[in-house]
């Protein structure tokens, strides 16, 4: 007896743009928004809705239909320029490494679920929807700026 999933593959999708679409807005309406330079709940606000938008990574169908866009072999090849300067150069703390060698893998992984999104729904789809959430995230932030 087969049982039906929770969530189709398609919501999945749809799910995985809105997170991404959240990425620009959900982390400049959190109170914790110091100026000029981004807080430590911004930056890891838009690190979990990156992470969450990975969960298209389930999918089976994301494993088959694999593309890897160009760009995103020249960040992994940055990835392992820092990687590799981690081990030969000397460092005083690791983070000196781990944290661009995160924020690079953050950012191939979002090149890769947005060009499998782009390939899935179609581009048109995906700008517009990304567009509307950039819309609605810019007048939420004018009305926080406002109050």
């Amino acid at each position: 007896m087969r049982t039906q999933p929770l969530l189709s593959p398609h919501c999945l999708d749809y799910i995985a743009l809105l997170l991404i679409g959240l990425i620009p807005v959900l982390p400049m309406l959190q109170p914790y928004h110091t100026l000029p330079s981004p807080s430590f709940y911004s930056e890891w606000t838009a690190f979990v809705l990156g992470l969450t938008a990975s969960v298209v990574l389930l999918n089976r169908t994301f494993w088959k239909e694999l593309l890897v866009p160009k760009l995103a072999l020249y960040w992994l090849g940055m990835l392992a320029i820092i990687v590799y300067q981690g081990f030969v150069l000397p460092q005083t703390y690791i983070a000196q490494t781990l944290v661009p060698a995160l924020y690079i893998s953050w950012a191939i992984l979002l090149m890769v679920l947005t060009t499998w999104l782009r390939s899935h729904l179609g581009i048109k789809k995906v700008i517009y929807i990304l567009a509307w959430l950039l819309l609605i995230g810019g007048v939420l932030q004018m009305i926080v700026a406002i109050l």
